[in-house]
């Protein structure tokens, strides 16, 4: 009898909001680059790279019973249980949360200035409504 491989899909995805800067910093490094030095292109290149993978990048996952939050493009991926959030607050665009994972405290930060208005809203309120199933009383 063969197992079969079951592959979770995200309920919802949340994408950085759009960088339109970093693209246009690029254009004008890389004319930069043709008219003063070839150094100001190369850069320009890289800050075009850097803005179509921040653009490609699944910055939050949501599950079912956990979240998979990635922030930049070579960071690792943080897997959140739904279960191990104690504390879910938001001050100076600032999500922070209080993990508690394995008896150890984990504080994870999202800096969620980097996500459109509506998108925001959804996620801090994701996050504070697990907060408040994780706290209140069982009954």
């Amino acid at each position: 009898m063969s197992k079969q491989l079951e592959i979770d899909t995200p309920e919802k995805v949340y994408h950085l909001g759009n960088q339109v800067g970093i693209l246009v910093v690029g254009f004008v490094f890389i004319v930069l680059g043709v008219f003063i030095t070839p150094f100001s292109a190369g850069m320009g290149v890289l800050m075009i790279a850097l803005y179509i993978f921040k653009n490609k990048l699944e910055a939050i996952r949501i599950f079912k019973n956990h979240s998979e939050i990635k922030l930049a493009p070579a960071s690792s991926r943080w897997l959140i249980k739904d279960t191990d959030i104690k504390k879910a607050s938001f001050e100076k665009n600032i999500l922070t949360l209080d993990i508690r994972e394995k008896g150890q405290r984990i504080i994870r930060k999202i800096p969620i200035n980097a996500f459109s208005e509506d998108e925001r809203k959804l996620i801090i309120k994701h996050y504070q409504d697990i907060e408040a199933e994780n706290t209140s009383p069982s009954t």
